[in-house]
């Protein structure tokens, strides 16, 4: 069972997170750097990407946002907030699964950023992710923008 409990065998430590702050850059932003999250059974790690602008922050992922894998995106959210990030896009156009767990990290983030007087985007979630938000009732909550829209 993949988000069960750590059998034998398993880590059971976060030796299985790697940073890597290299160079890549999309939409002409500048690179802060990038964090990929896999457990050693996983297939399909999280890769996250953050990106900052001056009327932004764009956070990238691609990969699974599951129990196994959440916790580096609530690592790296966290180092927004101290980095005083008011204004967060989260694109979720490369996420192939995601659980209550990565629904409960996003909604964990609005909350910041509403308290914080900022605003949280959530861009091009895939349809299987789009349901879980239609599922729970959080379209009525988040502002979830379709891959055709932009801001």
């Amino acid at each position: 069972m993949k988000n069960g409990p750590i059998r034998e065998g398993q880590p059971d430590d976060r030796s299985w997170f790697r940073v890597d702050c290299g160079g890549r850059r999309r939409a002409g932003l500048p690179t802060v750097g990038s964090v990929s999250a896999m457990h050693a059974s996983s297939r399909d790690p999280l890769e996250i990407e953050v990106q900052n602008s001056d009327q932004r922050t764009l956070v990238t992922l691609s990969g699974e946002l599951d129990a196994s894998t959440a916790s580096s995106l609530y690592d790296t959210l966290s180092e927004l907030e101290v980095a005083d990030a008011h204004n967060v896009v989260i694109d979720l156009a490369k996420v192939t699964f995601m659980d209550s767990t990565g629904l409960a990290v996003i909604v964990t983030e609005h909350k910041r950023l509403r308290h914080a007087k900022g605003t949280l985007t959530v861009f091009s979630p895939p349809s299987s992710v789009r349901r879980l938000f239609e599922i729970t009732g959080l379209t009525k909550v988040l502002d979830i923008v379709p891959a055709t829209e932009e801001r």
